[in-house]
């Protein structure tokens, strides 16, 4: 079950909730937000921020991760890729999410699967796409098999932040913001029980692709995460109609 953190609920959800999207590129994410928007299936006002906004390409270049820094991959609004430094860019998502907190929101969504151990939720409740999609990856171990964890680039494999212990885990990577074939990343996936794509930019055309070169079953990052937001709404809902 996902895990909320900061739960504490600044509005009545009697219209409909007003949710902060927070990326850690740049808004608007014409590639990322009508598919979370349509999965989470629910009326959103739908509020974006980018950990990215209003920086130049010259500054964004300056946050690029050193020999010793783990790495980021996300999306400038041109379309541009850009691959950004994790401990560079945990404070710069602490000052957005305190910015955030003289917004009048429902719930903050940090659509980014990395981990940032140094995060400090503000006073609206925060869901963390790493802990949902970690808890499922946890819940696909029950059998023993090897879960296949595709991230975007290949130095990210030896950097991942690992599952909790007895998850056995085989890595591949795809970028999706590349146009990456995912043959490789299926290869190398083929005996595993089950694959997740765990980034946020990957999307369901890129699942459907790779679910059709491994024959087996998909988790979708994005999916995963709307999943967690429409249960967090209907949740609200539910406790405002008793």
């Amino acid at each position: 079950m996902a895990r909320f953190r900061g739960v504490r609920y600044a509005r009545v959800m009697a219209q409909p909730p007003r949710i902060a999207f927070v990326t850690i590129g740049q808004t608007p994410r014409v590639d990322l937000m009508p598919e979370v928007l349509e999965l989470i299936g629910r009326e959103v006002e739908a509020v974006e921020r980018g950990a990215l906004d209003g920086m130049t390409s010259e500054e964004v270049e300056r946050m690029a991760p050193g020999p010793r820094d783990k790495a980021l991959v996300t999306r400038m609004r041109d379309g541009a890729e850009a691959v950004v430094s994790k401990a560079r860019m945990e404070g710069r998502l602490n000052r957005l999410l305190e910015e955030l907190d003289d917004e009048p929101l429902d719930a903050v969504v940090l659509l980014c699967t990395g981990r940032f151990p140094g995060l400090e939720p503000g006073r609206h409740p925060l869901v963390e796409a790493q802990e949902v999609v970690d808890a499922a990856i946890t819940h696909m171990a029950v059998d023993g098999r090897a879960v296949g964890i595709v991230v975007p680039l290949e130095r990210q494999e030896a950097e991942f932040h690992g599952l909790e212990s007895g998850v056995r885990t085989v890595f591949a990577h795809a970028d999706p913001y590349a146009h990456a074939s995912f043959a490789e990343a299926a290869e190398r996936l083929a005996g595993c029980g089950s694959r997740v794509l765990h980034c946020i930019g990957y999307d369901r055309a890129m699942q459907s692709r790779l679910a059709t070169l491994t024959g087996g079953p998909v988790l979708l990052s994005r999916a995963l995460v709307a999943g967690a937001v429409r249960d967090l709404i209907d949740e609200r809902s539910a406790q405002r109609s008793a």
